[in-house]
Formats: C-alpha cells, structure tokens, sequence
C-alpha cells in the first residue's frame, strides 16, 4: 500500500498508520535540505539553452507521460534541455514545436472501457502529421513511440492498447509502417553500428510490449535494434531532419538499474544535442 504513496487525496487520519508516512516525508525531505552540504563535485544540470517537446496529445494514460520518464528527462536535462510537455487532449501544432531541438511523439492510447469492443479511438490527425512531418524537414529531431499495451510500474503492460495503428499515420509521412501484433521478446539487441548505439550490448523491452516496426515500400531507414529478427527501432532521414522511430515506449521507461537503457538514454540526449 505505502508504495509510491507520501501522499495522495484520499490520505486520512485514520489512514496513516503510525508514523510511517513520516518517516517517508523525512526521507524525501532530506533529499532536499540534508543531501550534499559538504559534497564539492555534484552533477548539476547546465543551464537549459535548447528545448525537448514530450507530445502526449494523444496518450491518457499517466503511466505512459513524463510522470513514468523522469529518468529519460534528466538525461536531457543534463544534455542542457528543458523539458516540456504538451498534454493529453491538446492538439500538437507548428507553434508548440518552434525552437524545439527535440520532439518525442508519445503512443496513441486511451483508456479503454470495460467491455467495449476493440476499437481505434485515438490516431495522430492530419494537421498534427503535418506539423510534425513539417518540423522534421525543416531540420528538427522526431522520436516516434509506440506501445503493445497499456504500460504500468516500469515497462509492464497491464492490458493491450487497441490504438496501437493510431500512431501509424505519423509514422507513414516518413516512410515507415508499425504493423499488427507484438514482440514477446524482453531484449533487443543492437544493429550495426551509430552513436546511439555507443556501449550498448542490448537495450530492455517490456516483453509482448513492442510493436513491430518496417520501413514502408520504397522507404530507407537504418535499423538501430532489433528482437527476435524483428526492427523495433529505425533511424530515417527526412529533407534536413530525422526520426528515430521506436515500436516500444518503455525504451524511455524507468528500467531495472542494471539495464542499458539509460545508456541509450544518454546516448539520444547527446545526439539530440548534435543534430
């Protein structure tokens, strides 16, 4: 119960048994007063001179924002980004992308009801392609993700996400296609050899998680991973930009400490930073 819980809205007298929460509150409160008052060689994020664009227009689930890629924001941070996020519900325009040296599209997913059919209620629309296909050609760095399920605590998949072809749309104006189904694999293995792939020997999937990923007919992109023989990341150029197209979200989830994906992580944010 107390897991991830020093607070939340239903929190009551009667609720906080003895003083745990306190003692959770001291903890997290020392990470802020006590941490560091007699270090001389902290990490401190530079002075942000760039801009990365988390776009969640089409992503409800929490889970699946920045609340769950804390990590992956840091990474930039200390590439000298300042994260920003334009929320669920909230068409992605040209204005929304301007100055931006990265842009990360997150999946297309709801929350499905219970019982409902199967059914695509959320896609990338054709003003919001154009916007973004429009940043890339003018020079901009787009991550397109995708995601199997409905990703929970890390890269679990808690149910699967039926509007996983939404992102389709976007992914098409580059020359590249997700396609039906998923990859059971919990790891993908690097492909060839690019600076995102600088000391990473395998990167972490959430298992049955990735959407499989090829390049469209007649489309070029270079395959940066792949599981079970399948591309689940393809690096494309577009006029003076690229796309890093990812068939998995939880490439950019918190994984296990002995993951590589924060590696991966670092790897992209200083990319990033070079285009």
């Amino acid at each position: 119960h107390y897991g991830a819980h020093i607070h939340d809205p239903y929190d009551t007298i009667d609720l906080v048994q003895g003083d745990l929460f306190e003692q959770m509150a001291r903890v997290a409160l020392a990470a802020v007063v006590d941490t560091g008052g007699d270090a001389s060689s902290l990490r401190v994020t530079p002075k942000p001179d760039r801009r990365a664009v988390l776009v969640a227009s089409h992503t409800e689930p929490v889970h699946m924002t920045p609340s769950s890629l804390t990590d992956f924001g840091m990474a930039l941070a200390m590439e000298g980004f300042d994260v920003d996020l334009l929320p669920y519900g909230q068409a992605v325009t040209a204005a929304d992308l301007e100055g931006a040296g990265l842009v990360v599209a997150l999946p297309p997913i709801d929350y499905a009801p219970q019982g409902a059919d199967a059914g695509q209620d959320e896609a990338w629309s054709g003003p919001e392609v154009r916007a973004l296909a429009d940043y890339v050609t003018g020079g901009g760095f787009l991550v397109v993700t995708n995601s199997a399920g409905r990703l929970k605590y890390g890269n679990q998949a808690l149910d699967p996400n039926e509007d996983w072809a939404g992102a389709n749309p976007l992914a098409e104006a580059f020359d590249l296609v997700f396609e039906g189904g998923s990859v059971a694999a919990a790891e993908a293995q690097p492909a060839g050899s690019h600076p995102l792939l600088e000391g990473i020997r395998r990167l972490e999937l959430g298992g049955n998680t990735a959407v499989p990923l090829r390049p469209a007919a007649g489309g070029a992109g270079q395959i940066v991973a792949e599981a079970q023989g399948m591309p689940v990341a393809i690096l494309a150029d577009c006029g003076q930009g690229r796309v890093l197209a990812l068939g998995d979200l939880g490439l950019l989830v918190v994984a296990r400490p002995e993951s590589q994906n924060l590696r991966f992580w670092r790897n992209l944010a200083a990319y990033a930073r070079g285009e």
